[in-house]
């Protein structure tokens, strides 16, 4: 189980301390149907990416007001949603994700500079591992739509594994057999704020019924190296928030 947390310098502290915050009711029944609404269309799907681009009216849903507020409370200066996932786990739409780090970012263009290895391609977008202060510095939103239980392929993180850099295969092994772990249970309206280089894993889901996560990757725009982000989202409060572009 997760220890909520409820002022935004408790937020601060257990993120730094833990890699991870739990945040209850972050959005408002109001909001919670608003977002819900928005996603009818992928509701059945248990993943998308690129979410906030290919549905800007799941981006408009958003209440960028509290995020902003929330983020600038972490220190953020010029924060942008660099990635952002759609994920739906039901006894139909199944899977196990085993213990590991978030260590690849997506990119436009290819940047020639030893900091950045093990470019991919996935779904003609460029993946890359950062230097690490750029994952130490980013972090990951999850918005939890439904109730999560373990019945349901809850999170589980294992505390303060954030702090360990980089790992490989055989060390995180290692770390995951010796280490407890958190079942990070969740109500729909709640928000779990987790360091991209925390440990974390999830179980299949046993019962038949949504999972639905809106999971949004935070970052600062501005990257080394002469690097751009591939589909970087301003994080604002505005009524036309689908019409921005951010150069």
């Amino acid at each position: 189980m997760v220890k909520q947390v409820a002022r935004l310098d408790e937020v601060k502290a257990a993120v730094d301390a833990l890699g991870f915050a739990l945040k209850r009711n972050f959005l408002s029944p109001e909001e919670i149907t608003t977002l819900t609404a928005a996603c009818l269309p992928i509701q059945e799907s248990y993943g998308e990416r690129d979410l906030l681009n290919q549905f800007p009216l799941i981006y408009t849903a958003l209440p960028w007001e509290k995020i902003s507020a929330l983020l600038q409370s972490l220190g953020f200066q010029e924060p942008v949603v660099a990635r952002s996932l759609f994920f739906n786990k039901t006894a139909s739409n199944n899977w196990l994700v085993a213990w590991h780090q978030d260590k690849t970012i997506c990119l436009r263009d290819r940047v020639e500079h030893p900091s950045f290895s093990k470019w991919t391609v996935k779904d003609h977008i460029l993946h890359v591992e950062p230097p690490i202060d750029v994952l130490q510095n980013m972090l990951t939103l999850r918005f939890a739509l439904d109730d999560i239980g373990e019945e349901n392929g809850a999170l589980k993180v294992i505390p303060g594994s954030h702090q360990f850099g980089k790992l490989n295969t055989p060390d995180i092994e290692k770390i995951a057999r010796d280490s407890a772990c958190n079942v990070c249970t969740m109500s729909a309206g709640d928000v779990f704020l987790m360091k991209p280089l925390l440990l974390h894993a999830s179980e299949k889901a046993k019962a038949a019924k949504h999972r639905r996560v809106i999971h949004l990757e935070i970052a600062e725009r501005e990257l080394p190296h002469l690097a751009q982000w591939a589909n970087p989202l301003p994080i604002v409060n505005l009524n036309h928030a689908h019409s921005l572009t951010i150069a």
